[in-house]
């Protein structure tokens, strides 16, 4: 198992900048969900409500906004162009948006709590996580 284990990360050494690109806009994806364009704020606000409404898409716009802005940080080695960051950036999106998605229905058919622990609770909620009070 331990072989197994190290044979992949070995293999996924050189795409560790993808899988970095995918934590950060996965998780960009879950504090804004939680904590800025909340159910509370799309009442008030209309903006709020469309982007509340497209949260979907974010994920794909971010990565292909990363990859428009940064080319010259290419998630893989064999990515040389601005298109090619662009689509990388896209693939990472999408990559988050899905891996997402597919984690948490497995883990909620398979009763892993732990996983989805992380999922649910990486970024508190806006409404569970107050400050305490000034003493």
């Amino acid at each position: 198992m331990l072989e197994q284990i190290e044979a992949y990360l070995e293999a996924a050494k050189p795409y560790w900048s993808f899988i970095t690109q995918v934590l950060v806009i996965w998780y960009l994806g879950q504090f804004f969900k939680k904590r800025i364009w909340t159910k509370e704020h799309a009442q008030n606000s209309r903006f709020i409500y469309w982007m509340r409404t497209t949260l979907r898409l974010h994920p794909l716009i971010a990565g292909g906004l990363w990859g428009a802005l940064y080319p010259w940080m290419p998630t893989v080695s064999f990515v040389t162009t601005r298109g090619g960051a662009i689509n990388a950036g896209l693939l990472a999106g999408f990559t988050a948006l899905a891996g997402h998605t597919i984690l948490e229905v497995l883990a909620e058919k398979y009763q892993w709590t732990w996983v989805l622990k992380i999922l649910r609770e990486i970024v508190p909620d806006r409404d569970t996580d107050c400050p305490p009070p000034p003493t």
